[in-house]
């Protein structure tokens, strides 16, 4: 008679294979896919400096990751990556090429998780000169994939950039108060702000200095609803194509 445990634990192993799998195919790839979308192939390769990686590099990791841990780790194909390469790609490669190479990439991942027998899950192999189970391969894969498409959403929705907006006297908005830092100008005592509430349905705040300080935003455009800053009797408007800030 087959053993209880033995069998739950199959069953356990077999469960959590079926979830991997529908993690990376139907619920990250597609994300990363809608990221590709809104972006241009200049965009993808962007990098905030030469220490950065860019979504292109991210992109090639992924493909490189998940094929080395699952395709030949698992699924016995012959490893030949060449990580170090991932991240120091610096031609442009088209966008669409980067992701049929990840679907294809994916579409792999997917026959070798079918095909692997999940009776093994504990069963010990080397990967990456390291040796590890099967149950770490693929948590490894999983929770790499979904780190870095992570990254690319947030990198697609415009991300953190810090903006000096100059010097002002007060300083309303609605949201992302978290985010706002004053300065003091050059050549200025150290500028001393109070925060109030303001009566916004919004909940916002209102910074009021006793003179002239930098302003300095930590923005991400879908988060912060700024609606008005003061700069010397001039205002700092919301453009509605892009999103971003501009002095009027």
């Amino acid at each position: 008679m087959p053993d209880p445990d033995s069998l739950l634990q199959t069953e356990i192993a077999s469960a959590f294979v079926v979830q991997a799998r529908a993690f990376l195919s139907t619920d990250y790839l597609p994300k990363i896919e809608h990221c590709l979308e809104q972006l241009t192939d200049e965009e993808v390769w962007w990098r905030a400096n030469q220490e950065s990686n860019s979504i292109g590099n991210l992109l090639l990791h992924l493909s490189g990751n998940a094929r080395q841990w699952i395709v030949c780790g698992l699924g016995g194909a012959p490893d030949q990556r060449e990580r170090q390469k991932e991240f120091d790609q610096r031609a442009l490669i088209p966008r669409s090429r980067l992701l049929a190479t990840l679907k294809q990439t994916i579409v792999e991942v997917d026959d070798a998780l079918e095909r692997f027998d999940s009776a093994q899950m504990l069963a010990p192999r080397q990967i990456q000169g390291t040796e590890v189970t099967a149950l770490e391969a693929i948590f490894h894969v999983v929770e790499h994939f979904s780190m870095h498409a992570g990254q690319i959403i947030l990198r697609e929705a415009g991300g953190f950039r810090d903006i000096l907006i100059g010097a002002a006297r007060s300083f309303s908005c609605t949201n992302g108060w978290d985010f706002v830092t004053v300065s003091a100008v050059p050549g200025e005592p150290p500028a001393i702000a109070t925060k109030h509430k303001t009566n916004s349905q919004k909940g916002g705040l209102q910074m009021v200095c006793n003179r002239p300080f930098y302003l300095t935003i930590r923005q991400q455009p879908k988060v912060i609803d700024l609606t008005r800053c003061a700069i010397e009797d001039n205002e700092v408007r919301k453009m509605e194509s892009d999103a971003s800030w501009k002095l009027c």
